[in-house]
């Protein structure tokens, strides 16, 4: 049985897919980003040179455990300090690393977890200026 891909409309072949647990994997892991992050989560994940697909599925699954960890968690962990962010604030961050041009493949995330702390903390500043008009 034979259906494309929703994300890069490639044809593949379903029984194929489905022995392959990595595969598999990647494809249980995907809607949990929901329509809303899920090609921004694509897109930071191509910037670490994820193709040809046959071959990297390894990697983009563990790239896309780290993105679901950090969604799920809504807070990361950068130099020994813990910060928290939004879902609004990682899709801006992931937007942020897409529209760059970059020459090489990505090795880590720390250009990514560089802007969620800017991100981060005006979203902190924000929302100490809420708490703050609450009190009075």
């Amino acid at each position: 049985m034979k259906s494309a891909c929703p994300f890069c409309r490639k044809e593949l072949d379903l029984m194929e897919v489905f022995h392959e647990s990595d595969t598999s994997a990647i494809l249980q892991m995907l809607p949990s980003f929901g329509t809303k992050y899920a090609h921004l989560v694509m897109g930071y994940c191509y910037l670490f040179g994820v193709t040809p697909f046959r071959l990297k599925a390894k990697k983009l699954r563990l790239l896309l455990e780290e993105l679901k960890r950090l969604f799920d968690a809504e807070s990361f962990t950068f130099e020994k300090r813990k910060y928290g962010i939004s879902h609004a604030g990682i899709a801006e961050a992931l937007d942020a690393m897409i529209k760059r041009n970059f020459t090489r493949a990505l090795a880590n995330h720390n250009y990514l977890k560089q802007i969620m702390i800017g991100i981060s903390e005006c979203e902190d500043k924000a929302a100490g200026r809420t708490a703050e008009k609450d009190l009075r």
